[in-house]
């Protein structure tokens, strides 16, 4: 039986943030945007970031750019292995999951009057 309490950890908080976007569980939000902005490394930054835009959650976005910025040069240099890595044929153990492409969507256009 629920209780109120929910187990977040690093495998389930990108679930439950989806989760409390969609329901828009604001506190919840919150809640889950404190703790993963204190997962942050410059090895995630990019995947976090990608979900911080998909889930408009700002706390982790500044976090993730900050870390991006501290790191960029390490961050790049890893990407670009990466790259090289599957554009051989070569798989790595340590790939992150969706770490090389971020979406954003392009503005709306207002309607005119």
């Amino acid at each position: 039986m629920y209780e109120g309490n929910i187990a977040v950890t690093d495998s389930n908080a990108i679930a439950f943030l989806a989760m409390a976007n969609h329901l828009q569980a604001d506190d919840l939000k919150r809640r889950l945007s404190e703790y993963l902005s204190t997962q942050i490394t410059r090895n995630n930054a990019l995947f976090l970031l990608s979900k911080a835009l998909e889930f408009d959650t700002p706390e982790i976005i500044d976090h993730c750019i900050s870390v991006i910025a501290r790191n960029f040069a390490h961050i790049v240099e890893r990407n670009s292995v990466l790259s090289r890595a599957s554009l051989h044929g070569s798989s790595s153990s340590q790939t992150p999951p969706s770490t090389s492409s971020i979406h954003i969507p392009p503005p709306v256009a207002s309607p005119t009057p």
